[in-house]
Parts: C-alpha cells; sequence; structure tokens
C-alpha cells in the first residue's frame, strides 16, 4: 500500500524526540544531516475497536484502521490537555476518505489534517482538546490513518 504525507517531507517512525542525524549514502558518497525529531502528540482513543454507525475503527500502533459504510458521521474521540502554542495537524493515509481533526472543549480552536489552510494553528490558552478521526456519511472506506499533532512553538 502506498503512503503519502498530506504537508510534505519525510516521515521517520521509532526516534526518540529530540536532536539526532541522518546518514545519506550515493555509492561512495555520504552526508550527515541534523535534523529535529518532533514527538507525535495526537491521542488515539483507548476503547478501540469500535463500530460507530457502520464504520468500525481499529488501532495499530499509532495507526487507526477503518471499514465499513457510514450511515452517518463516524467519529472516534479522545481527549488531550495542551499548553498554549502553535500547532501543526497532518497526517499520513492512502486515501483522504478518513481524516484527523483537533477542537478545543472551550474555545474556537478547529485544525483539520485535510485542508491545508486549517493545519496550522494557535491554540490560545492551556485547555482540553479532542482528538477526532472522522467519516463523512454515506462513504465506504478500508483505509488507515496516522494523525500527526507537532508544537511547533
Amino acid at each position: 500500500m502506498s503512503e503519502t504525507f498530506r504537508g510534505g517531507g519525510v516521515a521517520v517512525t521509532g526516534l526518540t524526540a529530540g536532536e539526532t542525524t541522518l546518514t545519506i549514502t550515493a555509492g561512495s558518497q555520504s552526508v550527515n544531516i541534523p535534523v529535529h525529531v518532533w514527538a507525535n502528540l495526537w491521542k488515539l482513543p483507548d476503547d478501540l475497536p469500535k463500530t460507530v454507525n457502520g464504520i468500525t475503527f481499529t488501532r495499530n500502533g499509532e495507526t487507526v484502521h477503518a471499514s465499513g459504510t457510514s450511515t452517518s458521521w463516524a467519529v472516534v474521540s479522545s481527549t488531550i490537555s495542551l499548553e498554549s502554542g502553535t500547532y501543526t495537524l497532518e497526517h499520513m493515509t492512502s486515501t483522504g476518505i478518513v481524516f484527523a481533526e483537533l477542537k478545543s472543549t472551550s474555545s474556537n480552536v478547529d485544525l483539520f489534517s485535510a485542508n491545508v489552510s486549517l493545519s496550522k494553528g494557535e491554540c490560545p490558552a492551556a485547555d482540553d482538546y479532542q482528538c477526532i478521526v472522522s467519516v463523512k456519511p454515506n462513504t465506504t472506506v478500508d483505509a488507515d490513518i496516522t494523525p500527526v499533532l507537532r508544537k511547533l512553538s
């Protein structure tokens, strides 16, 4: 299955957040590139597997698999406490049918992984936020999504 990273760049998993280097070798030439590894702050629901409105959501590590045909909005969510700051929400998926959203429980913060203009924003105050994975109504799906939430500042 082909994976795409909405937002561009390279995705590396399994590294601890912080500073490291990647070594790239082509033939006899090698170069070390310093990189910053961002922590993925996204919190997946603890109650998976779960079927909602015809869609079964299962968990595999940091990935959610959605399968079935939705009869209405099919949504699973969890709550996370975040500090104030600038955040980005992106996702790796094989399709655009499943998407992720970060929504404030008490203010007007709403980040969408499927919309470039809404994938970066400010969380103005420390607060609780909903980490939501959704499939829209009347949609047949058999796909994975790996939401990636990062604090930039």
